[in-house]
């Protein structure tokens, strides 16, 4: 009598994962459109003509640069996550493991402000706990934060021009994104600029105290700051805190800062 034997293996197919970045995308997007805004306005001959393509260069290239802005601080959490799974990433090869760990805690889980009384103090927003729903600048905060504890003298100083220009900008974005007309009323020989009251005109006093006029488009409204000159601003600025941020974490700048 014989025993047949019978062995079952099991094959466990083969699983590819990707990881696709978009930050670069954002980046690349924000200065071909500032490009296209120059490039028009050099061409212009001041006409009746159609400014919208070029509205449209001005605006997007403001979009892309504050969503490159997020994009690479939630790449930098999100890789966090991953690097505490086990993934192999020199991105944060000079970071103790433990500011690795806690970044990705808290991304996942939230911050526990109960441990962490010092990170209040540096954050304009500290009710929700879940960084997901946080600024893009109390993100950026948040990972200097763990980066450099105990010592935070590399968090950005929210009273610097620096930081001033990063919310300026921010709320230059709100305000394209979540537009809402006011009427801006003055005397027929006044400054529109010296309105009181209206949210629309802090902002417009802010871009105008930089500088940030366009020259094809009159005083008084934010098509009065939708040129190329703000364009630029926006992808330089963008551009300035991401180089930062990599200093200030000791990050590898070459996995970072795709510029």
């Amino acid at each position: 009598m014989f025993l047949r034997a019978m062995v079952s293996i099991d094959v466990i197919p083969p699983t590819v994962s990707i990881w696709q970045p978009l930050a670069f995308v954002h980046l690349g997007s924000a200065r071909f459109l500032c490009n296209k805004a120059v490039e028009f306005e050099a061409k212009y001959d001041g006409s009746q003509q159609d400014l919208h393509p070029y509205w449209a260069c001005v605006t997007g290239s403001i979009f892309a640069s504050a969503s490159f802005q997020e994009a690479v601080i939630n790449e930098t959490f999100l890789r966090a996550v991953n690097h505490a799974r086990g993934e192999p990433d020199n991105f944060f090869q000079k970071l103790p493991p433990a500011a690795t760990a806690s970044m990705a805690k808290a991304w996942e889980n939230g911050v526990d402000w109960g441990n962490e009384p010092l990170l209040r103090q540096f954050l304009t927003s500290k009710d929700s706990r879940l960084p997901t729903w946080w600024s893009v600048l109390d993100k950026y905060q948040l990972a200097l934060y763990f980066a450099n504890k105990p010592h935070y003298e590399k968090l950005f100083d929210k009273t610097g021009k620096f930081w001033e220009d990063l919310v300026c900008l921010k709320e230059l974005r709100n305000s394209l994104t979540h537009h809402a007309p006011e009427i801006i009323s003055f005397p027929p020989n006044g400054d529109p600029y010296e309105a009181e009251t209206q949210r629309t005109t802090t902002l417009l006093r802010d871009l105008l105290k930089r500088d940030l006029t366009s020259a094809l488009y009159g005083r008084g409204s934010i098509l009065s700051f939708l040129g190329s000159k703000c364009a630029n601003w926006a992808v330089e600025l963008s551009t300035a805190l991401v180089r930062e941020f990599g200093d200030r974490m000791a990050v590898n700048p070459a996995s970072i800062l795709w510029l």
